[in-house]
């Protein structure tokens, strides 16, 4: 079973998906339970699942995945403070799936006020904000806007 599309141009999915470790930092330092863990392991699946689908999928899929990403952000956040990778993917996918600027930076906006409402409806504390929508808005653009230039487009 292959992760990306053969001979596909988003080779560096590969290595980006690293940054999912943080997803693993509360389970590892808070010494989690097994029924923790489980559920760790289980969005971690999920997760891994929705990102690499979205390099096979159509671009109405693949906007699923998006927002079922942003779901598992919201689902985890009062769990596991690396919830937040859930948002900073979900923002920096968004140019893959979309064939104009504007799209992105509306799919990008979804992502910010999602975690926006998630912060308040589940009254987390600044942390989680400034990553989830800091990060989101800040670093995954900047960085997906570099690596998209030489991506092919979605038709």
């Amino acid at each position: 079973m292959r992760l990306l599309p053969k001979n596909s141009e988003y080779v560096w999915a590969l290595y980006s998906v690293l940054y999912f470790g943080f997803f693993l930092i509360d389970p590892i330092a808070g010494h989690f339970g097994p029924r923790q863990w489980f559920f760790t392991i289980l969005g971690t699946v999920v997760f891994l699942f929705l990102y690499f689908g979205i390099f096979w999928v159509s671009q109405r899929q693949a906007l699923m995945h998006i927002a079922a990403m942003v779901l598992l952000g919201a689902a985890y956040a009062r769990y596991n403070g690396g919830s937040t990778t859930f948002f900073i993917f979900a923002a920096a996918c968004a140019p893959f799936i979309v064939t104009t600027e504007l799209d992105a930076v509306k799919i990008l906006l979804a992502v910010e006020a999602a975690a926006g409402l998630t912060w308040w409806a589940l009254h987390l504390n600044g942390w989680f904000l400034l990553f989830a929508c800091g990060l989101s808005f800040g670093w995954a653009p900047a960085i997906s806007t570099s690596l998209s230039a030489t991506a092919p487009t979605r038709s």
